[in-house]
């Protein structure tokens, strides 16, 4: 436990970034275990079980400038295209390092959004959901859909919660 809170809070680390590492690290802790399906034109499966970093990067993506980021925009986009998906509202923190993170963006419909703390990214990114009336990624849904119940105490009928939400919210509210 000492060795989690000392990469969650780092002696010498500012607050922006604690607050960046814990926004990478969501998906990590709170893991959503799905399988993608595409029935293709010739009536074959093709399925898809995202990895924690592709899990991680649906939910918020670290990147050292915005040209890296528009190729991974492309190569995302290319991946999801074959499993009949669309890119959903997500994190991006740019800086030369997690230590030194410049801006923290949100990707909404093809436009990038920029916000100077990472945790009104969080907020704007998160309310983005609700306003545009998109469904979380299936690959972080679970992350998602904690941070709805447990931050923002909000609950709906479209909730699909999982052993994985119930078990983190219910260990958070005790």
């Amino acid at each position: 436990m000492l060795f989690i809170y000392s990469i969650l809070k780092p002696p010498k680390t500012d607050l922006k970034t604690a607050n960046v590492i814990k926004l990478l690290l969501i998906p990590y802790l709170i893991p959503t275990k799905t399988l993608m399906k595409n029935i293709l034109p010739n009536g074959k499966n093709k399925c898809w079980k995202p990895s924690l970093l592709e899990s991680s990067s649906a939910f918020a993506y670290f990147c050292n400038n915005l040209t890296g980021l528009q190729e991974d925009i492309d190569k995302r986009q290319l991946k999801y295209s074959q499993y009949g998906a669309i890119i959903q509202p997500y994190i991006i923190f740019v800086g030369k390092d997690l230590s030194s993170i410049d801006s923290s963006y949100i990707r909404v419909n093809k436009k990038l959004w920029c916000f100077d703390c990472p945790l009104k990214a969080l907020e704007i990114c998160f309310k983005s959901y609700f306003v545009f009336n998109c469904a979380y990624p299936t690959e972080c849904y679970d992350s998602w859909l904690v941070i709805q119940q447990y931050l923002f105490k909000l609950f709906t009928k479209y909730d699909k919660s999982t052993s994985m939400t119930t078990s983190v919210t219910s260990n958070l509210n005790s």
